[in-house]
């Protein structure tokens, strides 16, 4: 997937986001990230438009939001019509969990975010987590160890919150696939930073929000419905869940053939448009130009950009004698230390100029490529300082 032959534009890319004028520097998308003039622009432009108009545009607004699914899809390697638009993550894992059966057991591992696992654990699902191997590294021979005494479906996050470290979905895959399990997988923390391949790696049910790595603020999520799955019962139904859903039959649940089945009701319009503006964005200034295959080349060469970025932090951590983060650079844009203190290892780094989150034992920068490499490095020095 080759970029333009002018590269990305990595200061026009940074430039689109006004939060990042001041000195700060913002080490927290782990947390949430800043959002584009492109992305408010573009959910703005709805609340003019329902202002001047009202519901006269509803026409258009469903083209529109069909193009940003279109560009969604792109990311994750997947069509169109195996994607959603839903509230949020947790929304469709809870979708995905309705496909389940109480009593079914879902294997997972220690320490996972609980939107994850909670949806599971309410359908009456039997959850067992396998352990974590060295520095918080998700252990794909317990997983294996665990699968082999059959599972329902494996739950995971692509990227782990806490630790930063990211699973190896292709081998997850073929190991679910041959354990009968679905592959469900929260790629909140990875989907706009990292390449995904949705069908080739034999993912079921992937789910995302956009206020993380997106940077396209609240409101919204990605659903990706693998086309096997949508031969079984709906899990979810409403009006716009049906094959014609302007007939308005109330009686017949005939779900649609595409993932469109899990959009209940009316879509989240203004957190959609700011999806696509916030992809615009991408594809216009580091994917060399617009559309589908632009957007996802930017997010290709945003993963390289993140790579180069965790080096610099990295690199200025071990001139100063500093801790190295638990996961290997190439893992992504989470650099999580453990800490005794969090909070006030948190608010030390905010009074040093860098935003960063905590969680019980750590602390965490997250590096989003429209950071400089001298901030990555000035983040490095700010943690040696706030942790001595």
């Amino acid at each position: 997937m080759a970029l333009s032959a002018a590269g990305p534009d990595w200061a026009a890319f940074r430039a689109g986001f006004p939060a990042l004028a001041g000195d700060v520097v913002h080490a927290s998308t782990a947390g949430g990230g800043p959002v584009s003039s492109r992305a408010a622009a573009a959910a703005r432009r709805y609340f003019d438009e329902a202002e001047a108009e009202g519901d006269a545009p509803w026409g258009r607004w469903l083209e529109r939001v069909d193009g940003v699914r279109a560009e969604a899809a792109a990311l994750i390697g997947a069509e169109a019509g195996d994607v959603a638009f839903l509230g949020s993550a947790s929304v469709a894992l809870n979708a995905a969990a309705a496909l389940l059966a109480p009593g079914d057991r879902v294997v997972t591992v220690d320490g996972e975010f609980p939107s994850v696992t909670l949806p599971f654990v309410a359908r009456g699902c039997r959850v067992e987590a396998a352990p974590l191997g060295p520095r918080g590294a998700p252990d794909l021979e317990a997983l294996a160890e665990t699968l082999s005494r059959g599972a329902a479906a494996v739950a995971v996050s692509h990227v782990q919150f806490r630790t930063g470290r990211r699973l190896d979905l292709a081998a997850l895959g073929r190991m679910a696939r041959a354990a009968g399990a679905l592959l469900i997988v929260d790629a909140t923390q990875s989907l706009g930073a990292q390449r995904i391949d949705a069908p080739g790696w034999g993912i079921s049910v992937l789910a995302a929000s956009h206020y993380k790595w997106l940077c396209a603020g609240y409101g919204a999520g990605t659903a990706y419905l693998a086309p096997e799955l949508r031969r079984r019962p709906s899990p979810v139904m409403g009006w716009r869940s049906a094959e014609e859903p302007y007939a308005l039959e109330p009686f017949a649940a005939r779900p649609a053939a595409t993932a469109v089945r899990l959009e209940m009701g009316h879509p989240p319009f203004a957190p959609i448009f700011a999806l696509g503006g916030a992809l615009a964005h991408l594809a216009k200034t580091v994917g060399g130009g617009e559309g589908p295959e632009a957007a996802a080349r930017g997010v290709a060469a945003v993963e390289a950009r993140i790579l180069t970025l965790g080096e610099a932090l990295r690199a200025r951590l071990a001139a100063l004698d500093g801790p190295q983060p638990l996961a290997a650079a190439e893992e992504g844009g989470i650099a999580v230390f453990p800490s005794a203190d969090p909070a006030g290892t948190k608010a030390r780094l905010s009074a040093a100029g860098v935003s960063a989150s905590a969680s019980a034992g750590h602390v965490r920068l997250s590096l989003h490529a429209f950071l400089r490499e001298d901030e990555a490095a000035r983040a490095g020095e700010a943690l040696v300082a706030a942790l001595a």
